[in-house]
């Protein structure tokens, strides 16, 4: 690698240190154009280079290895605020934290599963769950103008239990017998589901499945798409 160089008469003088494996030392001087030896530096510049291409290879393959190991150790140092429909959704942070828009647990960007003590599923995967479990437990947190089709009519799964999100804390006591059933929580688009998920989770409840997308996204699937769909959604009429 270039270690230093000055002026020297009009030339550029300069020396290049290799170390290990090579462990010399050359000092090459870069004559003017017309000189009597012109050409002579840069073909023993050259040849040196060719001659030692293998710690130039080795050289190139370490900084690109270091590069490459900076850029994850950047990208396992940022947070994100677990989808929850705030305006804190999508923003970076660059440390550990809680987000100040709805007071969950910043996620590492890096591997948004890891810090979780709860489980976000796909409208798949539910569908698989339902096959192998029968007595899953619905808790729908939207608002009973929601749940009940007056504010909306986007529908509801069969048997769903409603409480709202803002008074989950205050009911909690009203889902005790299902604290360790399989339980599917969902709202309208999985902004308040992850919420209320966490809740749950830290009062001890073990099986909690937080529904991705909420009833908008699986309303947009199409039956092929989702075997299970005309046969848990309680659409209106």
């Amino acid at each position: 690698m270039l270690k230093s160089y000055s002026f020297y008469n009009g030339s550029l003088r300069f020396t290049s240190h290799f170390v290990n494996p090579f462990n010399t030392s050359l000092t090459f001087i870069n004559l003017p154009k017309g000189h009597p030896g012109f050409g002579g530096s840069y073909i023993y510049l050259k040849k040196a280079f060719m001659k030692n291409h293998t710690f130039v290879i080795s050289l190139f393959l370490c900084l690109s290895t270091a590069l490459t190991i900076q850029a994850q150790v950047e990208e396992s140092s940022e947070y994100i605020c677990p989808p929850c429909g705030c305006e804190s959704d999508g923003k970076i942070f660059d440390k550990p934290g809680t987000c100040h828009s709805c007071n969950m647990t910043l996620l590492k960007k890096s591997n948004m599963s890891e810090g979780l003590n709860y489980t976000n599923i796909t409208a798949q995967e539910l569908c698989g769950i339902i096959d192998e479990n029968s007595e899953l437990v619905f808790l729908d947190v939207r608002s009973t103008g929601e749940f009940n089709q007056v504010t909306s009519k986007i529908g509801r799964f069969e048997n769903a239990i409603n409480i709202p999100i803002s008074e989950v804390r205050d009911r909690i006591d009203e889902l005790e017998s299902y604290k360790d059933r399989e339980i599917i929580v969902y709202c309208s688009i999985s902004a308040r589901s992850p919420r209320v998920s966490k809740i749950l989770a830290d009062n001890g409840f073990s099986e909690i499945r937080n529904l991705l997308g909420g009833l908008n996204l699986w309303n947009q699937f199409e039956k092929s798409d989702l075997p299970c769909k005309d046969r848990v959604v309680d659409l209106p009429e």
